[in-house]
């Protein structure tokens, strides 16, 4: 027993004697200095290394071969792009420990005056793209994706130099969405990104790796290595400008500018997505997903098999060879224990409460299989009911799997445009290729939205070609589904056919304007009846001066000074009758927009028009109106005064000479309300016919006199331009000792000023 004790003393105090602290070691960079690496300066000059008990050299790009060095154990650790993923495949033993910046910075950059905005304009260009095969696979699949031979694109190797762009001899250049648009802008030269990254090519930008050997043998000193350089990235995310001014005191080996430093620092927050997304979040799906990519274009044969590829940060790596020698310390105590407490009797005892155990477990799995049996049923009727469900629905319903690209579409959906479930592909093309293109740009917006997390929801209205030629309207509703880790995973959604309700709107508004166009009709022809009104009295004092004119001259009784005041009293009566035309065509002037105007002022307009009919029908006006300013369609609002008070005016020309002809005009304000009211004392409105008012083509009048479409569009301009409502009731009152009926229509405005 003593032996075995010393053993086991032995092996912890080995496994204590692995630890050490202030170790030194390399982090290979994939480039120059300058932002890109701005988390790890951080790490050093915040003192985050040296607390984690590390001692930790920067070196860059090209004096070593970051994946050569790193499976050597010349360097510890490196940063590399998404093609760490295909050194994986391809047998390399390096993992993952923490991606920097979730969407890779690799773009397309173009000159906007060449019109280079997609892949299919790159055909017949010469494009400039690098040799290595990691940045070039992630910027060269975009031509896969989108079906563009590549044969047809004159690729040359790229200089790196951004006036190759701008002098012509290339097209497109390879470029770093952080650095070379930097020099377009201080060149005042209009740019076109193209990244793959807008059409579903998501790949990582910075990953942190180490080997396999590294994380075995030194557990501890890599996660203190990761966990001291992501919080230097937090920091260097969060302190930009202290970051450049780092650099540029220690860091520049590229003599960059500050003004190119921080366009780097704000492009690289951009592509981190910190704080939204934790600093060095992965995602084993997406890696899979890159993976595939790569697998399809470098012809990699392997499988994907990325066990073991992405370090785990819950696993306390640190205590791995303390577990190994716990088991070997329970190991040896167990057999201590059965050698020297174990008895037969105990072991007989044991074996019966095995068997007896042993037949409890037996009914119990009976049990629980039966159980499986009865969920298992019970799954097959709701899968049977929900697929009942979606071919009896009238709306077509689709599900696109975002990570591996299957669609699917109902028959439903596919019956919609004519088609038998058959005859139509479940991919993501079929919908595409149906689309109006006049629609297509507007809807590729709404999901490139969701895919970007600005939303989860969308809806929109597009057209979609029919077998037979002709197109149909639908309303498409979706959702975006997220996995565990939070990444777009599918989006689900549902089309309803809205061809017929689209061609009955349209009719509506076809008849509406219709209406409106009659409305301004009978409007000028009131407003003709009001200036005839308006002229009687003028043209007949000209009539009668002119009549004294003649008359004066012919029997020679013609003076100086009358001839004077009959010329200049004629003027006054044609000065009168132009103003009245001016006053009626600023009526009939159209409004282009809404605009403030004084509310008193827009009714004493509209009496000014009408003020000769209101004075020959003998009827007494009487107004209590408050000075307010509103906002919205002063003539609109006029027209609408204009029926409500001619309305009141036919009603009470039909009363006897003897009765008083009342009408009251009131306008207040309250609290956020408008009130407008306008009460004649004409007998008020036949009960029969009260809720018929507001209807087109419904008149009490004569039909030589009445159009019915007055109080009509009188109802729908306060509706739908002022948002307000207008009621009419009968109405009984006392008026300086006289008792009265009559109507009253009551408009309520919600007070606007802007």
């Amino acid at each position: 027993m003593t032996a075995y004790i010393r053993t086991l003393l032995l092996l912890l105090l080995l496994s204590f004697n692995s630890y050490a602290s202030d170790i030194h070691v390399k982090l290979q960079l994939r480039w120059l200095h300058q932002f890109q690496f701005a988390g790890f300066y951080a790490a050093k000059e915040q003192g985050y290394y040296r607390d984690a008990g590390l001692d930790v050299e920067f070196v860059e790009a090209h004096k070593y071969n970051i994946f050569d060095g790193v499976e050597s154990g010349e360097m510890q650790f490196g940063v590399c792009g998404s093609g760490l993923v295909q050194e994986r495949l391809e047998g390399r033993p390096f993992v993952a420990l923490a991606v920097i910046f979730q969407n890779s910075p690799y773009i397309w950059l173009t000159k906007t005056e060449d019109n280079i905005s997609k892949p299919g304009d790159f055909v017949g260009k010469t494009v400039m793209v690098t040799k290595d095969i990691y940045d070039s696979s992630e910027l060269l699949a975009l031509f896969d994706h989108a079906g563009v031979p590549k044969e047809k694109i004159n690729f040359i190797e790229t200089t790196y130099n951004y006036k190759d762009l701008i002098e012509g001899k290339t097209s497109a250049l390879n470029a770093y969405v952080s650095n070379e648009p930097f020099f377009l802008l201080q060149e005042n030269v209009p740019y076109t990104i193209i990244a793959p990254n807008d059409y579903g090519l998501d790949f990582y930008g910075d990953t942190l790796f180490t080997s396999e050997m590294m994380l075995e043998h030194h557990p501890d000193r890599v996660k203190a290595f990761r966990d001291a350089s992501l919080r230097g990235w937090e920091y260097a995310l969060t302190h930009k400008e202290e970051m450049v001014d780092l650099i540029l005191a220690k860091y520049n080996t590229q003599n960059k500018t500050r003004a190119h430093l921080m366009f780097e620092a704000n492009e690289l927050k951009k592509l981190s997505l910190y704080p939204l997304v934790d600093v060095g979040h992965m995602n084993l799906k997406r890696w899979e997903h890159i993976a595939q990519i790569f697998k399809g274009r470098n012809k990699i044969d392997s499988a994907i098999d990325l066990s073991g590829f992405l370090y785990n940060p819950e696993e306390d790596h640190r205590t791995l060879w303390f577990k190994r020698v716990i088991i070997i310390i329970v190991i040896l105590l167990a057999v201590l224990a059965i050698r020297e407490v174990v008895q037969r009797r105990y072991m007989v005892k044991l074996k019966h409460r095995v068997e007896d155990r042993t037949k409890e477990l037996k009914a119990l799995n009976e049990t629980l299989e039966q159980k499986v049996q009865e969920r298992t049923l019970s799954l097959q009727k709701m899968t049977e009911r929900y697929r009942f469900v979606v071919d009896g629905s009238l709306d077509g319903i689709w599900d696109w799997n975002i990570v591996t690209g299957e669609v699917y579409y109902s028959p439903q959906w596919k019956a919609m445009l004519g088609y038998q479930d058959h005859e139509l592909e479940n991919i993501y093309g079929t919908w595409e290729s149906h689309i109006h293109e006049d629609d297509k740009a507007r809807v590729m917006q709404d999901i490139q939205r969701c895919l970007k997390g600005e939303e989860n929801n969308f809806e929109n209205i597009h057209r979609l070609r029919h077998k037979d030629g002709h197109w149909i309207t639908v309303r498409d509703r979706a959702h975006l589904y997220h996995d565990k880790e939070g990444n777009a995973s599918r989006m689900a959604g549902f089309h309803t056919d809205i061809t017929e309700q689209v061609r009955a709107e349209e009719e509506l508004k076809f008849n509406e304007q219709i209406i409106l166009q009659q409305s301004k009709m009978a409007a000028m022809g009131e407003m003709l009846e009001n200036i005839a009104h308006q002229w009687r009295q003028p043209l007949n004092i000209i009539g009668l001066n002119i009549t004294r004119l003649e008359t004066d001259k012919l029997f020679g009784k013609q003076s100086d000074e009358v001839f004077t005041n009959t010329v200049h009293n004629i003027n006054e009566q044609i000065h009168y009758m132009s103003n009245t035309i001016d006053d009626f065509r600023k009526f009939f002037k159209q409004e282009k927009k809404e605009e403030l105007f004084e509310l008193d002022e827009a009714m004493n307009a509209t009496l000014t028009l009408i003020e000769t009919k209101i004075r020959s029908k003998q009827i007494t006006l009487i107004k209590d109106i408050d000075q307010v300013t509103i906002f919205g369609f002063r003539n609109a609002l006029i027209q609408v005064f204009i029926n409500i008070l001619n309305n009141a005016i036919f009603q009470l020309e039909t009363l006897e000479n003897s009765v008083h002809r009342l009408l009251f005009i009131d306008i207040e304000k309250r609290s956020d309300k408008i009130i407008i009211s306008v009460k004649d004392s004409g007998g008020g409105i036949d009960l029969a016919v009260e809720d018929k008012l507001f209807e087109p083509y419904f008149t009490t009048k004569h039909k030589s006199i009445g159009t019915g479409i007055g109080l009509y569009m009188s109802y729908e301009i306060i509706v739908k331009h002022f948002e307000g409502s207008v009621t009419a009731y009968n109405r009984e009152f006392d008026h300086e000792g006289e008792h009265y009926s009559g109507a009253e229509f009551v408009i309520e405005l919600p007070f606007r000023v802007q």
